[in-house]
């Protein structure tokens, strides 16, 4: 038998992903144990949402980092959050950009800028959150056409 195979008869148990898991030939893990592992692994998809979360009309836009509350999507516990966001402004190099809360630094921001005036432009985003589940925003322009944004799921 090859090293990693399990042996056709071999127990299957809920607590096979334990410290003394790793090369263990003679035991397979339940489907309870491999979903357990999954769910441990963190990652919630929130499914297939019919909206955006946030529009236009939800972001001040004047060059100052303000909070964006994310709990009324997002449940407590949840470290970070995957986006998809998008702009469109009839100018370009209007600029939407998104920080953990309490960064000071701006290096660490994720940035998304109009390249072309009157077209939409798009980004999928990994931002951490704050344990209120609050993120931070600054927008240059005063005056978007658009900035839809959804949370398409988060890490626990």
């Amino acid at each position: 038998m090859a090293v990693g195979q399990i042996p056709p008869k071999a127990p299957v148990e809920d607590d096979a992903y334990g410290a003394g898991w790793d090369g263990d030939t003679t035991h397979a893990p339940s489907q309870n144990a491999v979903y357990d592992k999954i769910e441990a692994l963190g990652f919630v998809d929130r499914g297939d949402p019919a909206d955006y979360d946030f529009a236009v009309g939800d972001f001040i836009t004047d060059n100052t980092w303000r909070d964006l509350d994310l709990s009324s999507v997002v449940p407590a516990g949840a470290k970070a959050v995957l986006f998809r966001i998008q702009i469109k402004d009839n100018v370009t190099s209007s600029q939407m950009e998104f920080r953990e809360k309490g960064n000071s630094n701006t290096i660490n921001a994720t940035k998304l800028r109009t390249v072309v005036a009157n077209l939409y432009h798009d980004v999928d985003w990994i931002v951490a959150c704050d344990s209120n589940r609050k993120i931070q925003y600054r927008g240059s322009n005063l005056a978007f056409v658009a900035i839809d944004v959804i949370i398409k799921g988060w890490w626990k």
